[in-house]
């Protein structure tokens, strides 16, 4: 998706790197689920487990179970790069201060100086002590 965009438009390329991350974890979610899906008909028909277990694992077995969580943390990964980036350019190119983006997005200011400051690896419930004397921006 982001070939059709000018050069420099970061959010619009990071806005596909969501979309592209949450695309993958659809898909690896709908995989699961076609997977249980199946293997639930089958019990139904009173196919043994064994069976059933042999299908998954024909599907993809442990890979099948991991690949959501993967996928979903990819996307929270996406996310939170798209945030920092966005506050970045509210703090230096618009001169907004890290309360008044914490009171627009409805997250604390010390998760906006979190994400300012680069670590991105921070969440909303990952909470990292910030000097909170810091908001000077």
């Amino acid at each position: 998706m982001t070939e059709d965009l000018p050069s420099g438009d970061w959010y619009a390329a990071a806005a596909d790197r969501v979309i592209d991350a949450a695309t993958d974890a659809q898909q690896a979610l709908q995989a699961g689920i076609e997977a249980l899906g199946e293997a639930k008909l089958k019990r139904v028909a009173g196919v043994g487990l064994v069976e059933i277990l042999d299908g998954i694992m024909k599907r993809g077995g442990r890979g099948l179970r991991l690949a959501p969580g993967i996928a979903l943390q990819e996307f929270e990964r996406a996310i939170t790069d798209l945030r920092a980036m966005g506050i970045r350019e509210l703090v230096d190119e618009h001169h907004l201060t890290f309360s008044t983006i914490a009171d627009m997005s409805g997250v604390s200011r010390q998760m906006v100086a979190r994400l300012y400051r680069g670590n991105t690896d921070a969440t909303d419930s990952e909470a990292t002590p910030v000097d909170e004397t810091a908001d000077d921006r």
